[in-house]
């Protein structure tokens, strides 16, 4: 990621955050590519690590969306656990690949008519909240 895409980042998720959204994400295992974790939270990095603490094996997000409010954050989560209940290895763990449980998010949130702005969706995500970002340092010869 480049450097003023991660100030843009930055700003984006503080923004974000300030108004109550919330993430949906999904969680890989480096160790294992048929293991994925789907959860809530405001702060996705400060999620992951709260879990990486307690979990021996490495973990990383491969991907988030954002959400209005936790509610619809919630929602989407119950929604794709009842979906994939059959795939559960312990409460919030699917014996699934994360690019399928991340297809599924999406899926669920289409069908409930729920709007959710994908991390990688950056650009829209700044036009649709008109933010002001910092511009490139001009260099001065």
């Amino acid at each position: 990621m480049s450097k003023r895409l991660e100030v843009k980042s930055r700003k984006l998720e503080k923004h974000l955050r300030g108004r109550g959204y919330h993430c949906v994400y999904v969680l890989g295992c480096t160790s294992s590519k048929r293991v994925a974790k789907i959860g809530i939270a405001r702060d996705v990095a400060s999620r992951l690590s709260d879990i990486q603490v307690g979990n021996w094996k490495k973990l990383y997000v491969f991907r988030y969306w954002w959400a209005e409010n936790a509610r619809l954050s919630e929602y989407i989560e119950k929604s794709v656990h009842k979906t994939l209940k059959k795939s559960v290895i312990s409460g919030e763990w699917f014996r699934e690949r994360p690019e399928f449980v991340a297809t599924v998010v999406e899926e669920e949130a289409k069908e409930r008519a729920v709007t959710l702005w994908a991390d990688d969706g950056l650009d829209s995500v700044i036009d649709a909240f008109n933010l002001a970002l910092p511009q490139p340092e001009e260099k001065v010869l």
